[in-house]
């Protein structure tokens, strides 16, 4: 049976598109200025939108940097519910977060750019791994529920918490080679090496 995919409502496209444009701002400013030099009611200005309507949407300048977009947050737990039951816990986050990165609708350019900034703020970089951090929890509850069950206490955390990180590590090397590289392609080369022990590519186990 076809997937069938569900439109947002005008009403959700419209915050959807206001938080793009607080984003883009952000990444444009920091990336011109710093992110020092640039405040709150800058980013606004610079979107022709109020500054109370940017605390709608993140909770500071930073959040509009390295924050995870709850749409993004939102699709990803989704892929996962629907992932076929026949597929490992690993199977089902893998595919999930391929199928996820495959279809990202952030521009790449500004993506890079905004991980250039997190990468090069060490306040930035721990806001980040937190904002992951917090999908992770979230994701564990679904995972759980795939074994009806019968999975150990540990194992869905554990399982989410390598996954999430070398999709983080995966994404980061595609930014650290300025996106010469397929993102997909990266993100699969390192859930290739977790699933297969952590051996080097090329590697035999001695």
């Amino acid at each position: 049976m076809d997937k069938i995919t569900m439109r947002p409502s005008l009403r959700e496209r419209k915050k959807q598109a206001t938080r793009k444009t607080f984003r883009r701002s952000a990444v444009s400013l920091v990336t011109q200025h710093g992110l020092g030099a640039v405040t709150v009611e800058a980013i606004a200005a610079n979107a022709d939108l109020s500054p109370r309507t940017f605390f709608n949407y993140f909770s500071s300048k930073e959040d509009a940097l390295c924050g995870l977009d709850p749409n993004l947050v939102r699709d990803m737990l989704a892929a996962l519910v629907a992932r076929p039951l026949t597929e490992t816990p690993a199977e089902a986050l893998r595919a999930m977060l391929i199928d996820v990165l495959a279809g990202l609708d952030e521009d790449h350019a500004e993506l890079l750019d905004r991980l250039r900034i997190i990468r090069s703020n060490p306040t930035l970089l721990v806001r980040h791994v937190a904002s992951w951090a917090e999908v992770e929890r979230q994701l564990v509850v679904p995972l759980s529920e795939r074994g009806g069950g019968s999975m150990s206490g540990w194992y869905a955390p554990l399982v989410v918490a390598t996954t999430l990180v070398a999709a983080r590590l995966a994404m980061m090397s595609w930014s650290e080679h300025e996106g010469s590289i397929s993102l997909v392609e990266e993100l699969a080369s390192h859930l290739d090496v977790l699933a297969a022990g952590l051996k080097q590519p090329g590697e035999e186990w001695r």
